[in-house]
């Protein structure tokens, strides 16, 4: 999913890409790259961009912040790269403070690295990065996930066994602030 800022705080001029790219060497190609990279850095409300599997663990996380904080933004349907989002920094400020206050009262969230899981209704053993029988999977998603409402887990689960399982779907912490950065400097967003 491509994110973009709608009234971004710019520092300089974004990069436009060359006309004739193909055309240029490798070290002027690294050299719009190098700048383009640089102008993003500066700039952390103009872009965020996650594949599919990195977004929806996001915006389930989004959801799920939203809804504990009592926000009342109209009907988010953030799963699908149509435009939909926020649209006032005011709202992307209380959607910032309610994930990291949800965040910060999870004693399992501290490192950069420390991963939050979506319960989707697909599982993994960990140490494997094969999906489970149906059977197992159908025994973890009964007891934790709520309805028709995803579930957000932040550690695995231990069954008798000893066994640890994890959702399929998870995003890093510092992918998490990383949206949070993006969210104070990008005066509303579209989710294309």
């Amino acid at each position: 999913m491509d994110v973009s800022g709608l009234n971004p705080k710019l520092v300089g001029v974004e990069p436009k890409f060359p006309g004739n790219y193909d055309e240029l060497s490798d070290k002027e190609q690294r050299a719009y790259w190098d700048e383009r990279d640089h102008f993003l850095e500066n700039n952390p409300g103009f872009y965020f961009r996650a594949n599919v599997w990195g977004w929806r663990p996001i915006a389930e996380l989004c959801i799920h912040a939203i809804e504990n904080s009592g926000l009342n933004f109209e009907d988010i349907s953030w799963h699908y790269n149509d435009g939909d989002g926020l649209k006032t920094q005011e709202d992307c400020d209380l959607l910032a403070n309610a994930l990291e206050y949800m965040l910060e009262e999870d004693d399992n969230i501290v490192e950069n690295d420390d991963l939050i899981y979506f319960n989707s209704g697909m599982w993994t053993k960990m140490g494997s990065n094969e999906f489970i029988k149906e059977d197992k999977c159908d025994e973890l998603n009964e007891r934790y996930s709520t309805g028709m409402k995803s579930r957000i887990l932040f550690t695995g689960v231990v069954d008798d066994n000893g066994d640890v399982y994890t959702p399929s779907h998870s995003i890093n912490y510092g992918r998490i602030k990383t949206f949070i950065t993006f969210l104070r400097s990008c005066g509303g967003f579209a989710i294309w």
